[in-house]
Parts: C-alpha cells; structure tokens; sequence
C-alpha cells in the first residue's frame, strides 16, 4: 500500500484475511470469538491501508449502494436529536459496527482462491455447528438461555430467530456452488444442503419457513434454464413439500398458534395471541403519539413501557419491548416515514445490485441479492439489522458478493 513497506503491507493483509476466517469459523458458536477475531481484522485492515483501499474498490463499482447505506446509516446519529432516551441510542448506534467489515472483505476476497477458502472455512463452521444441533435434538448435549434454544427446538447457539435466516442463505448458497462443480463434491454440496434444510424444519422459527421458501423461489427463478410456466410449477411444487413437512414436524404448532393469533386479534383480543402482535400494535401506536419524528434512536423501549401502562390487555411476555420485532415498523418509530423510505430504497437498491448480476459466473454471483432478500424477508418478524448473527452474516456475505464483481460474463468463476 501507499507509504507503507510492501512486506507490512502483505504480512497485514494475510493477518486480516486470517483473522477474518477465524471468525467465520466461530461464527456460530461464540459472538466473543466471532467479535474479536472481527474486531482484529479490522484493526489489520486500517494498519495496513487495505480498509480505505477497500472502500474505494466498493464506492467505485456500487455508488448507488454506498450513499443508499450512508444515508440509512445518517439516521441513526441524527435520529439521537429527539430521542427518547440518547443514551440507549448511543448503544445501538455501537451495535452497527460490523457494518464497517463490509468494504474491507470486499478487498481481501478479490481474489478467486480467498473467496473459495473463506467460504469453505465458513461452511466448515457451519457443518459443525448443524452437527452440535443434531446432538442436541437427541439429548446428548444441553443449552441454557440460547435464544429459545433446545431439544424440541435444536438451534444451537444461533438461536430461533436467526436459525432460518443464516441456514436458508447457506443452503442456497451450496446449491448455487455445486453447479459449478463435478462429481462427488457436488453431491456432497447437495447433501449439506439438505442437513441444512432439514434442520431448519425441525425447529420452530416461522420467519425461518418464510426465508427459506422465498429463496426456494429466487434460486429457481435464477438458476433453472426453464420456461417461466416450468419454473412456476417447480416452485409450486417445492412449496407444497415445505407445507407438508410442516404439516407433519414440530413447526405445526407454531403455525397453528399464528393462526389462532390472527383470529383472536381479529376480535380484539390482545391477551390470546402471542407478544408479537402487540408490539407490532405498539410500535404503530408510538409513533401515532410522536408523530411525525417517531420517537428517536433508542427511545422505542420508553414509548412501550408507557403504552404497556396506557393499555393493561396487551401482552409482552412480563417486560415492556425494547424492540417491535418488525424492520420496518421499528423504523418508522424510530424516524417516521423517512426512516421507512430510506430503508426501503437501501433494500430496492441492495437486492437490484445482486439480481441483475449474471449469476451463472460463479457461486457467489448471487450473495449480494441473497442476503439482502433474506434480511428483508426476516425483517418483517424480526429486527434483522440490530441481532448479531444476522448482521454479521450479512456484512460478511455481501462483502464476498462485491469482492466477485469484477468477474465478467465471460469469466466464469470455478469452485475450487
């Protein structure tokens, strides 16, 4: 790099692509592991000049991603003038950092061997990961306070609610990979795949089914050289065993209690359906009562706890929500219908960057579209961008996705 010696320069890239693997090996076991060896590539990176060179690799072929992801992110700092409670804001405003990996990947992966090595070691997480889940769902291993995570519900250390997100985005994406490979490691791929899948059903995060079937559906789209009434059938038909595995595994139940959710809110009852309808009500009624601004970065959690008083029928679980469990709505609490817009256009110009990409060079031609389908769709019963597994999937996807973006049509980019 500029003013730097070349062999600094090189020893601090190899210790920030070897720290960035390690964390992607950590990733779904430990979020002080993930953090800190996240946190040290980081600090390689901005030692060594390859976090500005990043940048401007990222601000020259996706401008329209970075100011769209500037003025997201604007929000954030301006939305602390009127908040609720500044203090809280600041803190969440903390909690964003891993948004800055993003450029920095983009530049360590440039090359085609360290994309493929990165995301071998991450499956290589992964796969160890789905392992411990099998042992948990036969008893063999025990997790306390792990999101929701348990026997009947074997999610490891991600817990439910970013099960889905981080095994759906994995599937599709060996699925996406073993096009481009021959014999035994493409089955193998599949297979993964399925574990993968197979797993997520056997868990009980809706908004897991909900990812999973809408990248069922982007993966056929993409990827299936078919007319379009052929890949309306195939998507069909694929919805339809997701619906009977549902049916018949340990997800009938949680459907079942949406259901009954749905018709008891219909009715105005409030005590019956499960907490997230009422914070859904509560976040609308926040930002009716401190409209138009909304109620600031942090300030959500002092707008329910007055709600929660105002109205004894809804039902939190015991405390009141620091959050709606909805990207959208927490949005428009927090900065009312700007906040709304400029998420919405980040999202439309995030998914467009990856859809028009031509996604038969290589298997991480589709990450940029992937992750950003996927943290919208899990948005809309979960706060995506402000939980760690989510987040941190996203940042570091969506970087392997950029880095890719200098392979043309004519360069097809071959697994490993």
């Amino acid at each position: 790099m500029d003013g730097l010696p070349e062999s600094f320069a090189d020893g601090a890239e190899k210790t920030a692509f070897v720290l960035l693997c390690v964390a992607a090996l950590c990733f779904p076991f430990s979020v002080a592991a993930c953090n800190i060896a996240l946190a040290g590539s980081l600090l390689a990176g901005l030692i060594g000049g390859h976090y500005l060179a990043g940048l401007r690799l990222v601000w020259q072929r996706h401008r329209s991603l970075c100011i769209a992801w500037l003025a997201y992110l604007s929000l954030f700092p301006i939305g602390l003038l009127w908040s609720l409670d500044a203090e809280r804001g600041m803190q969440i405003i903390g909690r964003q950092w891993f948004w800055l990996l993003t450029p920095l990947v983009a530049y360590l992966l440039r090359d085609q061997s360290r994309r493929h090595a990165f995301l071998m070691v991450f499956s290589l997480g992964l796969i160890l990961h789905l392992l411990f889940c099998l042992a948990q769902y036969n008893g063999l291993v025990e997790l306390v306070n792990k999101a929701g995570s348990t026997a009947d519900n074997p999610t490891g250390f991600i817990g439910h609610t970013s099960f889905g997100l981080v095994y759906g985005i994995w599937a599709a994406l060996l699925m996406h990979w073993s096009m481009f490979m021959q014999g035994w490691p493409r089955w193998l791929a599949r297979l993964f795949a399925l574990a993968g899948v197979g797993m997520i059903f056997l868990s009980s995060g809706r908004g897991g089914y909900l990812v999973l079937a809408v990248l069922l559906m982007v993966m056929l789209w993409k990827l299936i050289k078919a007319s379009t009434w052929l890949k309306m059938a195939a998507a069909g038909l694929g919805l339809a065993i997701m619906v009977a595995g549902l049916s018949i595994g340990p997800g009938k139940a949680r459907m079942l209690e949406s259901w009954h959710s749905i018709q008891a809110m219909e009715h105005g009852n409030f005590k019956n359906p499960e907490a997230r309808f009422s914070m859904w009500y509560t976040a609308i009624q926040a930002w009716e009562q401190h409209a138009p601004m909304g109620v600031g970065t942090g300030g959500f959690h002092v707008a329910s706890a007055g709600i929660m008083a105002q109205r004894p029928d809804l039902f939190f679980g015991g405390i009141p929500p620091s959050h709606p469990h909805n990207m959208l709505l927490q949005s428009l609490t927090r900065w009312g219908p700007a906040g709304v817009l400029l998420l919405g256009a980040l999202f439309v110009i995030w998914i467009r960057e990856g859809w028009r990409r031509d996604w038969d060079t290589g298997p991480t031609a589709g990450l940029i579209a992937l992750t950003g389908i996927a943290l919208f769709v899990q948005g809309l019963t979960e706060p995506s961008f402000e939980e760690h597994f989510p987040g941190v999937l996203a940042a570091m996807l969506l970087g392997t996705g950029l880095a890719a973006t200098g392979v043309s049509g004519r360069q097809t980019e071959r697994a490993a």
